[in-house]
């Protein structure tokens, strides 16, 4: 025997029921196993969506690191990351990510501080590209070494 079922919407980003389903809303699933991140947010006729996280390309802490211990920048590391955040178009970060890392790191830490301000950069310029955001790094880090080896 059937009886008339009086179907109500289903509460966006809380509850879900596929579009062809007369089941009754189900509650969304609220997080992404470990190793995931939500691609996709619940909606009415969907659950999350969960995508694996992308691997690094580049290993950014071993490269500041290689940078940073070698010295060369030691000269004028403010500069290089003014023109480092000018090239990767985060031109009006550059000013505030030196500021930051003169007010929070020892002075006389320049590796120290290098590292952080580089740390700094790829934070305000990640935009998921690793291999632009080396080539860019590279390059300029490159020709600074080149200028100020003659």
């Amino acid at each position: 025997m059937f009886t008339d079922t009086d179907c109500i919407e289903c509460n966006s980003g809380y509850t879900y029921s596929a579009s062809d389903s007369y089941e009754s809303c189900i509650r969304c699933t609220e997080n992404c196993p470990n190793g995931t991140h939500i691609e996709y947010p619940c909606n009415r006729t969907n659950n999350i969506v969960c995508e694996k996280e992308k691997d690094e390309i580049v290993d950014w802490p071993k490269l500041f690191g290689y940078c940073s211990a070698q010295g060369i920048l030691l000269p004028d590391w403010e500069s290089f990351i003014r023109l480092l955040c000018r090239e990767s178009d985060i031109s009006e970060q550059g000013a505030r990510i030196v500021a930051i890392v003169k007010e929070s790191y020892d002075k006389d830490k320049f590796d120290t501080r290098i590292y952080n301000a580089m740390n700094l950069w790829k934070q305000k310029n990640d935009t998921g590209d690793d291999i632009k955001m080396f080539n860019t790094f590279a390059w300029l880090f490159v020709i600074i070494k080149l200028l100020l080896e003659k």
